[in-house]
């Protein structure tokens, strides 16, 4: 392609975020209509490069992506949290393709400053910049579900200022948790994440997916994209054993779940519900495979499936009969772990180093 073919794809793509109301402001505009993305994923090709789609750059051993190019929509959303302007210096935790960090300095002009780092030697190099004020952007995952989450100084703690869900790779080094992914299937790529658990009879689980039980109404409207709407978090804050089921490369058009959702191509999940022989899992109803809009069932697998798909369904009524909280309306303080008393909140989530409230 000549660089007006590529140009008139960056356009392309700037016009579509804009119609989608990703971007919402002229400076973010210009910033996807001028920097180059298929420079930074050169084997994609273009025509791919400027798609609104992550483009994975690296993969583990067993078929999972470590690294992507981010899709454009969730860049352009956390470009408008940031609200930058010229002048502004900016730290990226992250580096990957450099794409972003690209968008950055665009955004803060020859008056600012971008610095970039990334763990991984293969995709960037550290960089040492000084960085003061604004605010802290982190795609923060609370009980396994992903949001950007933009924060501001507020006296001892940090304040939410801007909660979007999102979807991101998992944290790799020294400060990452214990990973919850636990291969489930005889074909690799199939897994079970589950926060609340860290051990699972993996034989007993593959074996009840074979006993599958009846699709349990629950008389609320749900959409594919459900885990963003809120849901998602709702019942992973309600119940330990609510994870996901993922199925990647060959793996996602072969799991004996039905899957909902598909974040990015070749990778599909669930929400599911566990305990140690069981699971249950969101479902469409019969007949309504490629419903943009469906009545959400639950449908118990093994032994003790029918009471897991009971007590899933009773979560997703509670979570409708609360006004469907969702997670922009979602209210989070951080304290430091060690920091004495601190207000009541609805949730409280514990990290080694952070304690999360959380409130809608």
């Amino acid at each position: 392609m000549t660089e007006a073919d590529t140009a008139t794809l960056r356009g392309m793509l700037a016009d579509q975020l804009l119609n989608d109301g990703r971007i919402r402001s002229r400076e973010i505009a210009e910033a996807f209509r001028e920097v180059p993305r298929h420079l930074f994923v050169p084997g994609a090709g273009p025509a791919r490069a400027y798609a609104d789609e992550a483009i994975g750059v690296k993969w583990a051993a067993d078929g999972r992506p470590v690294s992507s190019s981010s899709q454009p929509s969730i860049m352009a959303i956390m470009l408008e949290q940031l609200r930058l302007r010229p002048g502004l210096h900016v730290l990226e935790i992250g580096t990957g393709t450099g794409y972003n960090a690209a968008l950055l300095a665009h955004l803060v002009g020859r008056t600012g400053a971008v610095a970039t780092v990334d763990i991984d030697e293969e995709l960037a190099g550290p960089a040492r910049r000084s960085v003061t004020g604004g605010r802290l952007l982190v795609p923060l995952s609370l009980r396994g579900i992903k949001h950007s989450v933009a924060f501001r100084q507020a006296g001892d703690h940090l304040a939410s200022v801007s909660v979007v869900p999102c979807d991101f790779m998992p944290l790799t080094g020294e400060l990452a948790a214990g990973d919850p992914v636990r291969p489930l299937g005889r074909l690799p790529g199939m897994s079970l994440s589950v926060e609340g658990h860290s051990e699972f009879d993996l034989a007993t689980l593959r074996a009840a997916l074979k006993q599958q039980g009846q699709p349990l109404p629950t008389g609320v409207t749900i959409t594919p994209s459900y885990p963003y709407t809120g849901l998602g978090l709702w019942l992973a804050l309600h119940d330990p054993g609510v994870g996901e089921l993922t199925a990647v490369g060959p793996a996602a058009g072969l799991s004996p779940i039905p899957a909902i959702i598909t974040h990015i191509p070749g990778r599909a999940s669930i929400t599911v519900l566990t305990d140690e022989t069981s699971l249950a899992a969101i479902a469409r109803p019969p007949g309504e495979e490629q419903a943009t809009a469906f009545e959400c069932c639950v449908r118990g697998y093994g032994p003790d499936g029918d009471r897991l798909a009971e007590r899933l369904a009773a979560a997703v009524r509670a979570w409708d009969s609360a006004g469907r909280p969702a997670g922009s309306t979602l209210r989070i303080r951080a304290y430091p772990a060690g920091a004495g008393d601190h207000p009541r909140a609805a949730f409280t989530i514990t990290m080694p180093h952070t304690r999360f409230l959380l409130d809608w």
